[in-house]
């Protein structure tokens, strides 16, 4: 009897605390919060001149077309290449405005193409040809 009377408290407790516990099943749920940080940034905008704008220049080059003759390209007085047939010179930087132009034959005061006075405007690319 001793043994049915620890099985009967035993049942006893056991079903106190069955009862006294509720089981709590939680399903944990997750809350996504955002917040929208806008920086706000004030902005200049800055046009920065081209070096031709600055400088008012223009660029230059020139063409000898002639099938047989070398020139001296006379830019304002003074020559600034000599060109062999067919070829084109360098790129030249000029101040714009006004120039005169001649395509001399070779080591000669004989023009082969006297263009006159060229008007050139800042930032743009000329390419002068002498066919003589």
């Amino acid at each position: 009897m001793k043994a049915a009377h620890t099985f009967g408290i035993l049942a006893g407790l056991a079903l106190i605390l069955m009862i006294g516990c509720k089981s709590s099943t939680t399903t944990p749920t997750s809350t996504t919060s955002t917040s929208t940080s806008t920086t706000s940034t004030s902005s200049t905008t800055t046009t920065v001149p081209l070096d031709c704008e600055t400088n008012h220049t223009a660029q230059v080059a020139f063409h000898n077309e002639s099938a047989n003759s070398i020139h001296d390209v006379i830019w304002d007085g003074s020559r600034i290449t000599t060109l062999w047939p067919g070829t084109t010179s360098q790129i030249f930087t000029v101040a714009s405005g006004a120039h005169t132009l001649t395509f001399n034959i070779a080591n000669t005061n004989q023009a082969a193409c006297s263009l006159g006075t060229q008007n050139l405007v800042q930032c743009k690319y000329y390419l002068f040809p002498c066919g003589k």
